[in-house]
């Protein structure tokens, strides 16, 4: 009786009828040195409530030493590493990102309509007044002693004075000029200002003159940033949703002056199908080993695994991920919520987003033969068994099968089994007798709140 190996790491959006795959919560990882299968999928991490600020949702979030500074509402609050916080200054606007760097003395934040300093060691929160600023300014970085904004509406981006980020010179701006497109974002790694505009992007870099900048050689890149909040610093790399002259978005990432694009077609037609495509987020976090690229958009959030090079969907409570925005402190991750002031802590060992129960999905590849009607006599999931809680739900998790025969345009009843109970180290996830078909594609859904590991999965089919 053959059997059919089932665990992969493909996606399927563009057809169903081409790949029915997908994930919903859970990640793959492929073994190195494969012991029970080459293939695993884990579910994602959850979500614990670390920090309440109130209904205003967290707009932006910057660590310095042993303490955050996070702005929610119009308010601008220092965190102390319990968690505690005390309001610190207003800022003229309450709705919409902010962006935040420091020089090591000055934390600055630009909110599309002014700028702002807050003094690590005088604690003064104040408004910048320098007539020279660049008011409207939207992102903001740190480089060489500068800081550096974008000045919206235009191609330019000025710098302060060395580590005074309250003085602004009228003759310190230049312009990114390989195409006469709006800039609108900076950031600085690796020693390289980065110039991301609406259409193309630059590099510069410290020049060590008069000139303060200079344009690396006659690097330029044809991709720009296509959703500001999007981008995000990737292991040794940047990340972002980008868009170039020939039209279609995708999530690039940007290896030395080199774009490259790590959406699978299925993905990029599946993200292309979004709504408010501008507004999309993102952010990226390292979870044992995998660093993860997240991108939010209205009705979904996509992950990328760039240790499998495999992407995901995450969801809560149905809908698009609770995250927004995310930060490091005191060495975790953290993540604000898009809806309200909760910050939360990323963690692997929580199995519901603060609450909310994480529903995890898999949607195999097809199951066919030569196009002939097959029989599946046996659909066995191995999982990690003995996760049941001690009571409440997911004291016996449960794991519900549905099936398409029909190449994933429709599916039939729910066929519920037991995980295994706590301590239940030898049980084994079978469904049995499960009908002919010329196509056959199984999901598999568990929404308890316990850890969820699919080892293996395999068909018996004559």
């Amino acid at each position: 009786m053959p059997i059919v190996p089932l665990l992969d790491v493909g996606e399927g959006y563009k057809s169903r009828t081409v790949s029915a795959q997908r994930r919903v919560n859970l990640y793959v990882e492929i073994q190195s040195t494969p012991d029970k299968s080459s293939i695993v999928m884990y579910g994602t991490p959850g979500l614990t409530q670390a920090i309440d600020f109130g209904t205003a949702p967290v707009r932006g979030a910057w660590a310095v030493g042993t303490y955050a500074y996070i702005v929610a509402g119009s308010l601008f609050y220092k965190v102390s590493p319990n968690g505690s916080f005390t309001w610190n200054g207003t800022l003229a606007t309450s709705g919409g990102r902010v962006s935040m760097s420091d020089n090591g003395t000055q934390v600055i934040i630009v909110d599309g309509t002014a700028g702002y300093l807050f003094n690590l060691t005088t604690l003064v929160f104040s408004t910048i007044t320098d007539l020279n600023f660049p008011n409207g300014a939207s992102s903001v970085c740190f480089l060489a002693g500068y800081f550096i904004v974008n000045k919206a509406a235009t191609g330019q981006f000025w710098w302060s004075n060395v580590y005074d980020g309250a003085t602004w010179n009228a003759l310190q701006f230049a312009t990114a000029e390989s195409n006469p497109d709006d800039l609108v974002a900076v950031s600085a790694d690796h020693g390289v200002l980065y110039l991301l505009g609406v259409k193309t992007t630059e590099f510069w870099a410290p020049s060590g003159d008069t000139a303060v900048w200079r344009r690396v050689g006659g690097a330029g890149i044809e991709w720009g940033l296509a959703a500001p909040w999007s981008f995000d610093r990737f292991m040794d790399h940047e990340i972002f949703l980008a868009k170039n002259r020939m039209g279609q978005y995708q999530v690039v990432v940007l290896q030395g002056y080199t774009a490259t694009s790590i959406s699978t077609p299925e993905v990029t037609q599946s993200m292309n199908q979004q709504t408010s495509i501008s507004g999309a987020s993102g952010y990226s976090y390292m979870l044992d080993g995998h660093p993860f690229y997240q991108i939010n958009f209205p009705a979904k959030s996509y992950l990328y695994d760039g240790l499998s090079n495999a992407w995901s969907e995450v969801s809560s409570n149905g809908g698009r991920h609770f995250g927004e925005l995310r930060f490091s402190f005191q060495d975790k991750p953290y993540v604000a919520d898009y809806r309200n002031g909760l910050v939360y802590l990323v963690d692997a060992a929580v199995y519901t987003d603060n609450g909310t129960a994480i529903v995890r999905e898999w949607e195999t590849k097809h199951v066919f033969h030569d196009l002939d009607r097959l029989s599946v006599y046996e659909f066995q999931v191995e999982f990690e068994p003995g996760v049941g809680l001690v009571t409440g739900q997911g004291s016996d998790p449960q794991a519900m099968l549905q099936i398409s025969r029909d190449g994933g345009a429709t599916w039939g009843a729910e066929l519920w089994s037991s995980i295994g109970m706590m301590g239940a180290y030898i049980k084994r996830v079978i469904w049995r007798r499960l009908g002919r078909a010329r196509d056959f594609v199984f999901r598999v859904r568990v929404s308890d709140p316990v850890k969820v590991v699919i080892v293996n999965a395999l068909l018996k089919v004559g």
